[in-house]
């Protein structure tokens, strides 16, 4: 089998002015993502891997998941923690050795994987990463939306050619309605 979809998100909310970023024990830690960001991560498992029902169009299962590594003088752990309750649900281990700026190492590994791919990555990068996968695809939009955290952009490979999407995930109270 080959590799027939990429899906991409931003790691979950993080902390801001108002709102400090919490560890998993609940303890404050500006390196991590707020408590809206950890719901975020819990509503993402039953989204990727539903049960009793049908995934949402253009959504399936990962059977690889990535996630960003920290870099330079970032500590953050966001983008593994996000999708950390995601794979031990699947039972599966977050391809984290890669970090900003790898685009190329993490592009060839997700294109080595079997099926479907989830990549957990800071914004700025989403869209070159994209690029990368797709050879260029005309449409990929420029810049993530800088304060969304529940889209979902999808890349489905169709033959030898690439097709993409987005979409929002409506998983948690006050994420933006399509439209």
């Amino acid at each position: 089998m080959t590799l027939r979809k990429v899906m991409l998100i931003r790691h979950a909310e993080k902390p801001n002015e108002t709102v400090q970023g919490v560890n998993e024990a609940g303890r404050a830690d500006p390196d991590q993502l707020s408590v809206r960001g950890w719901q975020r991560a819990g509503a993402l498992v039953r989204f990727f891997a539903p049960i009793g029902q049908d995934h949402r169009s253009g959504i399936c299962t990962p059977t690889a998941i990535f996630a960003c590594k920290p870099y330079n003088t970032t500590r953050s752990l966001r983008p593994l923690h996000t999708v950390s309750p995601l794979a031990t649900a699947l039972g599966i281990t977050v391809r984290h050795e890669f970090a900003r700026g790898d685009d190329a190492s993490l592009v060839d590994a997700v294109l080595r994987v079997p099926d479907a791919a989830l990549i957990c990555w800071q914004h700025e990068a989403i869209p070159g990463i994209a690029r990368r996968i797709t050879g260029d695809l005309e449409g990929i939009p420029e810049k993530w939306p800088t304060r969304r955290f529940d889209l979902i952009w999808i890349l489905d490979r169709i033959d030898d050619s690439w097709r993409f999407s987005q979409i929002d995930q409506m998983l948690l109270p006050g994420d933006v309605m399509p439209g």
